[in-house]
């Protein structure tokens, strides 16, 4: 409050158009957070104004390029993009892995109380890094399809049951991820290794058969419900986005970006040279890293252990050939 008064006995002091730049900054920071509380995060307008149904969700397991697919599908002006809203806050307040079980009953109910906002479009009391609101407006929500994106395929099942969201699951190469988990130092985390507490061999070993096991499980929690999901292979993405992502905008019912190419450009043929989180990359390029960063050894392992999951994916030799070029799946 002590903020507010100060803010505005320099507007009463200066005049709107004289006021000084950090005085301007704090007051559009105050306006904005103020909006954020009393109108976005206000229950009955988002019950008010809906957006179309049913909601679109982007699932995948961590790692698998969901960040880059989620930005560019969120450039269309008929999509609100939600980062993650469920596993942000209960990693921040809960301090723990994104592979939540939700057999837990601790952790069921803080996904029951995230993911309730996030599917009526209501943002986090507190803004996270990839927050942005341009889409929530309750003057635009009706004409938005909300995308939200989530990477813990444990909780596919509760998604589908709860909300009945058209379901996008992301699928990437093992070996890809597997370097990636390496990379973050997670490969040998409890949760990532769950579904292999019993399997016998190393962590490259028990990465492959998890990952293939607990994708394996979440596909078919939704064939039990019934529920409609498409299969999206990152590859193919990746060699072909300029066609594959028409695809998606199209089976979402939602208009391409009107500088759609543009897009593609910026996120597909932009060697940024950066490590982490960026999305914006030669995708082309991210198909094959693991040929070439993984020893011969590893990916053996990776290999074997990974086709013992029984997942239909990545089971060809061509699939696991370090000496052919790459080409969609």
């Amino acid at each position: 409050m002590s903020q507010s008064k100060s803010i505005f006995k320099k507007i009463k002091k200066h005049g709107w158009r004289n006021l000084p730049p950090a005085v301007l900054y704090r007051f559009k920071l105050l306006s904005g957070n103020i909006y954020r509380h009393l109108i976005l995060r206000n229950k009955l307008v988002a019950h008010l104004f809906p957006f179309q149904q049913p909601p679109i969700l982007l699932l995948s397991y961590p790692r698998s390029g969901s960040s880059w697919v989620g930005d560019i599908l969120a450039s269309s002006q008929d999509i609100a993009y939600f980062f993650e809203p469920v596993t942000s806050p209960y990693q921040k307040y809960h301090q723990a892995p994104a592979l939540a079980d939700l057999s837990d009953p601790a952790v069921y109910r803080a996904y029951s109380e995230y993911s309730r906002n996030a599917f009526l479009g209501i943002p986090q009391k507190q803004r996270f890094p990839r927050d942005d609101w341009r889409g929530f407006s309750p003057l635009t929500r009706r004409n938005r399809r909300l995308l939200i994106k989530e990477v813990n395929p444990r909780a596919a099942a509760f998604y589908y049951r709860h909300y009945q969201p058209s379901i996008f699951f992301l699928v990437r190469h093992p070996a890809a991820v597997a370097l990636s988990f390496w990379r973050m130092g997670w490969l040998s985390g409890a949760d990532v290794q769950m579904e292999a507490v019993l399997f016998d061999g190393d962590d490259w070993e028990k990465f492959g058969y998890a990952y293939g096991t607990l994708i394996r499980n979440a596909l078919a929690a939704l064939d039990e419900l019934s529920a409609p999901y498409k299969i999206v292979f990152y590859e193919q993405l990746a060699l072909n986005p300029l066609q594959e992502f028409k695809k998606i905008f199209q089976y979402m019912q939602v208009e391409l970006p009107e500088n759609y190419e543009d897009v593609i450009r910026e996120y597909c043929y932009t060697d940024t040279a950066v490590q982490g989180y960026h999305t914006r990359r030669l995708s082309a390029k991210m198909v094959s890293k693991w040929k070439h960063k993984l020893a011969p050894a590893e990916i053996s392992k990776i290999r074997h252990a990974y086709l013992l999951s029984g997942l239909d994916f990545y089971r060809s030799d061509a699939d696991w050939d370090t000496n052919l070029s790459d080409k969609a799946n």
